[in-house]
């Protein structure tokens, strides 16, 4: 099972790495996702809100097919 979390300029952080933990131990003790993807438009680093900066593990161009996408939400998503 492969679970992407979208990327993107302006995501507020919060909202990413909160879930990000949560799958992670999903994975690691009750058989969940076998992979977690940040996912972005292109590859680079990403900066958060508040200047967290992110580097993707996938583009839109090379990412597997995915089981669940998170979008987390943050002043990003307003453009």
């Amino acid at each position: 099972m492969n679970f992407g979390f979208l990327i993107f300029p302006g995501l507020e952080e919060l909202d990413l790495v909160g879930p990000w933990e949560i799958i992670s131990l999903w994975s690691k003790f009750a058989q969940g996702p076998e992979n977690c993807l940040m996912i972005a438009e292109k590859p680079g680093p990403v900066i958060c809100q508040k200047g967290m900066s992110i580097n993707p593990h996938a583009t839109f161009v090379d990412c597997p097919p995915l089981d669940f996408l998170l979008v987390p939400g943050g002043e990003g998503t307003r453009r």
